[in-house]
């Protein structure tokens, strides 16, 4: 029940702030082994502008025991990006939230 509600939680975030198809996207994995993964969506621009910071961000969260994915690309169709975010979500270890960086178009 957690997940299907952590799940629908994920794709509400996703239509609301609008993001879409990836044109590029590059996927960072977590560096070591984790009991649960955290996604980081931000857009190729935003990503640019604040690399240090997200990546420090990313680092924290490590830190805090959960595996810290960032995913970064440009969209023009929010199927695309929920595609993705789906295809990460069935991978293990469990998929516990994701934070969205930068514009919605």
């Amino acid at each position: 029940m957690k997940k299907k509600i952590s799940f629908a939680l994920l794709l509400l975030i996703v239509l609301i702030f609008g993001l879409s198809e990836f044109a590029r996207s590059e996927m960072i994995s977590k560096k070591g082994a984790f009991k649960s993964r955290f996604l980081i969506v931000i857009d190729k621009e935003s990503y640019e502008a604040a690399k240090e910071e997200v990546l420090a961000y990313k680092s924290v969260l490590e830190e805090e025991g959960l595996g810290a994915i960032l995913l970064v690309g440009q969209w023009s169709n929010p199927e695309s990006l929920r595609a993705e975010i789906k295809k990460s979500y069935n991978e293990r270890p469990v998929l516990e939230g994701a934070v969205f960086i930068g514009k919605s178009r």
